[in-house]
């Protein structure tokens, strides 16, 4: 589930690379070299948005079984084709429980991310820079299964799909949980929920196995528990790092240094991590303005003063 699209500019930079290689390898041999550039987004999103429609049209989920133990620890959502016995269900996108939002990607394209919010927890939210703790399975929409997790395992939400990193944020995690004695655990009141992702916010033309280029996909999870995160441990949360408002954290880098800021320990490059630049020592070095030029001494590479000595 990892994001391979660290950040639209920089993979568009590896494109044209790749592009002028080939080029320049063309013109020394007879062999014709063909470059396929991915699809139009706008168009792909057209496709990929009947599909995910299509399917919410004709498949249910297991709503009867929520309905009548809405606590339950051990119930798993699952799919099937309104057809046969089953014609008399609810279809999806008749469910109260299904959601959408309008979630931008990098290239300014819109998409409508459904989400199925059959229980929303009543632990802690995620923000989208994050580290959440699920169990999850994720899908083609003719219910190939092609990645699962059924123990949960922490992600950190700047490094996951954007459409699985806006889905999970939807939700909240568990209130406690207590251990069996023999290393499992039991989680109460967590939420639980599925997604439905355009491929322009999964993988799109790069596929990870066991999928195809723009396919359309689905997870459904068990969300347990979410950790603030600060990944470079410069005490500067995430969230706080996503300077430019885009909800990417790869697309803020402060001294151009190719290391986005939540990654970067010293963000303006000056040589004095950033750490060190929080001379109130209350924790958060985003309130330090020495020469009161309305920069943070932490990304102003202009500001000299440290409490590193």
């Amino acid at each position: 589930m990892l994001n391979k699209n660290w950040h639209m500019k920089i993979k568009n930079y590896w494109f044209i690379l790749l592009v002028l290689i080939l080029g320049f390898n063309a013109c020394g041999n007879d062999d014709d070299v063909t470059i396929t550039p991915p699809r139009d987004r706008s168009e792909q999103y057209l496709v990929d948005i009947d599909s995910i429609e299509e399917f919410l049209s004709t498949h249910f989920y297991n709503y009867e079984e929520f309905e009548a133990d809405p606590n339950s620890t051990t119930f798993q959502i699952q799919f099937d084709t309104i057809a046969g016995d089953n014609i008399d269900k609810t279809p999806l996108i008749d469910r109260p429980e299904l959601m959408y939002k309008t979630v931008t990607d990098a290239e300014d394209v819109e998409y409508k991310l459904y989400f199925l919010k059959v229980r929303e927890g009543l632990g802690e939210t995620a923000t989208f820079g994050d580290s959440t703790f699920v169990a999850y399975t994720g899908m083609l929409l003719d219910l190939d299964v092609f990645d699962s997790s059924p123990l949960p395992i922490w992600f950190q939400l700047p490094n996951v799909v954007q459409g699985f990193r806006e889905g999970v944020i939807e939700f909240k995690g568990a209130t406690e949980f207590t251990e069996n004695g023999d290393g499992t655990f039991v989680y109460q009141n967590f939420g639980i929920g599925a997604i439905f992702l355009p491929s322009g916010l999964g993988y799109y033309n790069s596929p990870v196995a066991g999928t195809s280029a723009y396919a359309p996909l689905i997870f459904k999870f068990h969300m347990l528990g979410v950790n603030e995160a600060d990944q470079d441990g410069d005490g500067v949360l995430n969230i706080h790092e996503d300077l430019d408002g885009d909800r990417s954290l790869y697309s803020d880098d402060t001294d151009g240094d190719f290391v986005p800021d939540f990654l970067d320990p010293d963000d303006d490059g000056d040589n004095t991590l950033t750490k060190y630049e929080d001379l109130d020592g209350d924790g958060d070095p985003r309130n330090d303005d020495s020469d009161g030029d309305g920069i943070p001494n932490y990304l102003d590479k202009d500001s000299t003063v440290s409490t590193q000595d």
